[in-house]
């Protein structure tokens, strides 16, 4: 299910999560099983947004990425929502996302506006040395 275009414009997110490549041999059986859901938008076919998901009534946004042609166009919003809305759909009481903190500077109005609030703080989550920051969007 993750072919072969969707695993190389993961491992361009490496840098932030070193096990990438592990973690897209699990989300493809977990797509398989019904358990993840992947969602892609392409142009001229590449990549231009991606979100993936994880089902729970504890559920995941475990990514949301639009390539830099594409941002400050609605793409991840919509994109969000529809993610957002799906994990409600299949029974989701809370919602919980996590991204490096390199990352949090550029984009945590985007998920404030969204809804979502900093909830806690883990260091080496997926990187050595790194911390992720935990948010949460409750129902």
């Amino acid at each position: 299910m993750v072919n072969e275009r969707l695993n190389k414009y993961l491992l361009s997110f490496e840098h932030y999560y070193p096990d990438i490549q592990e973690w897209c041999v699990r989300m493809d059986k977990d797509v398989e099983n019904n358990k993840r859901s992947v969602n892609i938008i392409e142009n001229m076919d590449e990549i231009s947004g991606l979100t993936i998901v994880k089902y729970g009534v504890s559920s995941k946004l475990c990514h949301l990425s639009v390539t830099p042609p594409n941002q400050s166009n609605g793409m991840g919003y919509m994109l969000a929502k529809k993610a957002i809305n799906d994990l409600w759909n299949h029974g989701a009481q809370e919602i919980v996302l996590t991204m490096n903190e390199e990352i949090l500077k550029n984009i945590s109005h985007f998920y404030s506006i969204l809804g979502f609030n900093i909830v806690d703080y883990e260091v080496g989550l997926y990187k050595k040395g790194s911390s992720e920051v935990i948010w949460k969007l409750i129902k």
